[in-house]
């Protein structure tokens, strides 16, 4: 894939469950499935390692840096 837009190709790649990831020139985007947008809608990271697996990471002790 990588190859093909360093040639300068259009990709219009679906990633199951995720959305579509697209390229055009130098730009390169994910077009998000919806229902992935509304349920996520208002989480923040924080939100989310509270009490997730990855409560007990580096992420949550960087967030309280902050």
């Amino acid at each position: 894939m990588s190859d093909r837009v360093r040639r300068g190709e259009n990709l219009n790649v679906e990633m199951p469950l995720i959305g579509r990831f697209l390229t055009r020139g130098n730009v390169a985007a994910v077009d998000f499935v919806q229902d992935l947008v509304e349920q996520t809608r208002g989480n923040t990271a924080k939100g989310f390692t509270v009490g997730n697996l990855f409560g007990s990471s580096n992420a949550c002790l960087n967030m309280n840096i902050h």
